[in-house]
C-alpha cells in the first residue's frame, strides 16, 4: 500500500511541518530517538533506510581522524635536500635522454644523406648505362645498314661481272 501523497497545506501562513506541544518545551528531540511519539506531520528520522543506528559512534569517529593524522603525516617531506637530490638526478637523465635522442637524430639524418648519395650515383650510373645502350643500338643500326648497302653493291657487282663474262664468249 502506498504512503498518501503530500500535500501542502492550504494557508500560506502555516508551517509545513507544525511543531508538538512535547517538541515546543523541549520534551523531545526533534529527530526522535525519544520515547514520546512523533507527531504524524513529522518525517520518521529514528530509522535509516540503510539499516544504521541513527546515533553517533564516538569510537569510530576518534579511529577515522587517527588514520587520517597517520596518513598526513606518512605525507609529510622529511628531507628536502634528498627531495633536491633525487629532482637533480631526474633532470640529468632527462637531459642525458636528450642528448643521445639528438645524437641517433643526427646518426640518422647522416645516414639518410648517405644513402641518397648512394640512389643518386646509381641512377645516374643507370642513365649513363642506358644512354650507352642507346648508343650501342644506333651504331648497330648504322652498321646494319652499310652491311646491307654492302650486300646489295657486291650483289650487283657480282651480277653484272657474271653477266659481262659470259656475254663476251
Amino acid at each position: 500500500m502506498d504512503p498518501p501523497p503530500f500535500k501542502f497545506p492550504a494557508s500560506p501562513g502555516t508551517p509545513l511541518f507544525p511543531l508538538s506541544p512535547e517538541r515546543v518545551n523541549g520534551n523531545r528531540s526533534p529527530y526522535g530517538g525519544g520515547h514520546l511519539a512523533q507527531s504524524p506531520s513529522l518525517p520518521e528520522f529514528s530509522t535509516s533506510p540503510f539499516g544504521l543506528k541513527p546515533s553517533h559512534s564516538r569510537d569510530n569517529s576518534d579511529a577515522n581522524v587517527q588514520g587520517m593524522v597517520a596518513r598526513f603525516n606518512s605525507l609529510e617531506i622529511r628531507d628536502h635536500k634528498e627531495t633536491h637530490r633525487r629532482d637533480e638526478i631526474a633532470i640529468k637523465r632527462a637531459e642525458m635522454a636528450r642528448e643521445m635522442a639528438e645524437m641517433d637524430l643526427k646518426k640518422i639524418k647522416d645516414e639518410k644523406e648517405e644513402v641518397e648519395r648512394e640512389g643518386k650515383k646509381w641512377r645516374e650510373e643507370v642513365r649513363k648505362l642506358r644512354k650507352d645502350i642507346e648508343e650501342g643500338r644506333e651504331r648497330e643500326r648504322k652498321g646494319a645498314k652499310r652491311l646491307e648497302v654492302a650486300m646489295v653493291s657486291i650483289e650487283l657487282f657480282s651480277s653484272y661481272n657474271h653477266s659481262t663474262r659470259y656475254s663476251s664468249t
